[in-house]
């Protein structure tokens, strides 16, 4: 900072020129007095060793560099460098198995009823071979695990119609990345408003499949499981003029969930995230009532 005594300023003499010139002259000032840190100081010079100022500047870089990264010590050098977990895949964006127990079984003696149960009996022997491949690598109990995902799923719709920083920080947490990008480009839209609410818990949740696969490598696996929920919850969707598009803001309605949670089995910091919803499939006699009524559709319109 420079600091100048004005009451030091002493016989100045001001000379006015004529008005056309309009010039003020100021001269004759003797004493100045000016931080003696600005007065000794001087201009910094380069001062090139080369012909290749170039070089001159990156050696100045080297230099800088060594005073900010000192060398290790020889205490430091002894220690072992963690080992390298190479490039982590966020997630394996597919969802393994899509099998959805039936809800309703068909007759023993009918040819469908031995279908569904055939594909029951294969379910459980590779859920039973995935869960004894997870509890292996982490601690995992069905009937727990079952609450924590429920309560993973209503904090990922509440997380919907926060603000932006919570909702991410949520998403981060409980869902995968493309999970939360196809969540914020569907919800978050300017021209929408989600209202979502859990009213109760109508059966208790369970888990109905799981499976392990590998990604890559052998050793470096994905374990997916599904969990059923039956909840009662309230979802409506509003446009820009709070209009109800879609569903009921006041009266809610029982919905049954297959959500698909995964987790990165080779990383020891991995956690349980969203990485899917199945679709409950429709009963046979639903399926055969849409195609009835499509092919009279059709029918109706040939003949037209």
């Amino acid at each position: 900072m420079v600091l100048v005594s004005f009451q030091s300023l002493t016989r100045t003499s001001v000379l006015f020129t004529n008005k056309a010139n309009s010039t003020i002259l100021i001269r004759n000032i003797e004493k100045c007095f000016i931080c003696a840190d600005i007065a000794n100081s001087k201009r910094y010079k380069a001062k090139w060793n080369s012909k290749f100022p170039k070089n001159d500047g990156i050696s100045r870089m080297e230099k800088l560099a060594e005073k900010l990264n000192p060398p290790m010590s020889d205490r430091e050098k002894n220690v072992p460098l963690p080992p390298d977990m190479g490039t982590k895949v966020d997630s394996t964006n597919q969802i393994f198995s899509s099998y959805i127990p039936v809800e309703k079984r068909s007759s023993m003696v009918s040819r469908q009823g031995v279908s569904q149960r055939w594909e029951a009996f294969k379910a459980m022997l590779m859920s039973t071979y995935g869960v004894a491949m997870i509890k292996r690598k982490v601690s995992f109990k069905a009937v727990d695990f079952s609450k924590f995902a429920q309560q993973k799923y209503i904090e990922v719709n509440e997380a919907l119609q926060k603000n932006e920083k919570t909702r991410d920080i949520v998403m981060k947490e409980n869902a995968t990345l493309m999970i939360g990008r196809a969540l914020k480009t569907q919800y978050q839209n300017p021209g929408k408003t989600l209202e979502w609410k859990f009213i109760q818990e109508v059966d208790r949740p369970r888990v109905v499949h799981a499976r392990v696969a590998s990604v890559f490598d052998k050793e470096n696996l994905y374990a997916q499981v599904t969990v059923r929920m039956h909840t009662q919850q309230i979802l409506a969707i509003k446009d820009r003029y709070n209009r109800t598009v879609m569903g009921d803001s006041k009266k809610g309605r029982k919905v049954i969930d297959y959500v698909v949670f995964e987790r990165h089995l080779a990383d020891p910091y991995g956690r349980w995230r969203i990485c899917g919803k199945l679709n409950h499939p429709k009963p046979e006699n639903q399926k055969a009532l849409t195609t009835s009524s499509s092919s009279s559709a059709q029918n109706t319109a040939a003949t037209s």
